[in-house]
């Protein structure tokens, strides 16, 4: 018999063994055995069965506390795995630590680990196996599990790690800007679209431009949403000194 509960509490279950006739002089008769099965919670558990990063960008670092308890009477040692998927982007500081034991009032013991997450570009092939459909309605999005290793006990504890990934590139309609000719103390100006390819806000400025060149408007500082494209006026104006 394998007892396999999905929720603590006691189960009772009554068996009927049926005697075949004929096996046996004399006959044997039939037998009720009732089965009984207590279920129990496990001392260790994460605080939050899903830790979800929302939506991450490529090349930047992100941290968040996960809280891993303990309801049981005696402090236990635990450490957060890290999966081959994810080794070499995610990392816990500690990387293992005793988590004490509930207090007299009966309030679980806690320690805060701190995960570090480091996403590139390669994470989404490596974790193609876990990838599911985000947001957006693109397979951007990973949902892998996550082991908690607690040695003195014997049921596993996992949370779920959900991430979105979106790049932060910028795209700009021309890679090259020609103004043509222009006369000494005059100026000319060129549209250019500027839009962001990625999932996430972007803010950026034309920074460092030689004195010659202005952009507007709001010099050359803008704001861009997921999606969104908006123009420039690159202004050239030479100067006879």
């Amino acid at each position: 018999l394998t007892f396999t509960p999905t929720a603590p509490g006691e189960t009772i279950i009554p068996l009927h063994l049926a005697m075949p006739k004929g096996m046996s002089v004399p006959q044997s008769p039939d037998m009720l055995v009732l089965v009984r099965a207590r279920a129990h919670e496990v001392p260790i558990y994460v605080l939050h069965e899903t830790m979800d990063f929302k939506c991450c960008c490529l090349g930047q670092t992100y941290s968040q506390i996960i809280p891993v308890c303990n309801r049981g009477k005696v402090a236990l040692k635990a450490s957060l795995v890290v999966s081959k998927e994810l080794h070499g982007f995610v990392s816990f500081s500690p990387d293992m630590a005793y988590v004490q034991a509930r207090d007299k009032a009966g309030k679980a013991g806690r320690f805060d680990f701190k995960m570090k997450f480091e996403p590139e570009h390669k994470l989404l092939q490596r974790c193609h196996e876990f990838l599911v459909e985000g947001p957006t309605g693109h397979m951007d999005t990973i949902e892998i599990p996550v082991r908690v290793g607690v040695p003195d006990q014997t049921l596993p504890v996992t949370f779920t790690f959900r991430v979105q990934l979106t790049t932060g590139q910028i795209k700009f309609s021309q890679e090259e800007v020609d103004f043509g000719e222009v006369a000494v103390n005059d100026s000319v100006s060129v549209k250019l679209g500027v839009t962001n390819v990625g999932e996430l806000p972007q803010r950026l400025g034309f920074m460092h431009l030689p004195r010659e060149i202005t952009v507007q408007p709001n010099t050359g500082f803008l704001s861009l949403l997921p999606g969104e494209e908006r123009f420039v006026d690159l202004i050239f104006s030479p100067f006879s000194d």
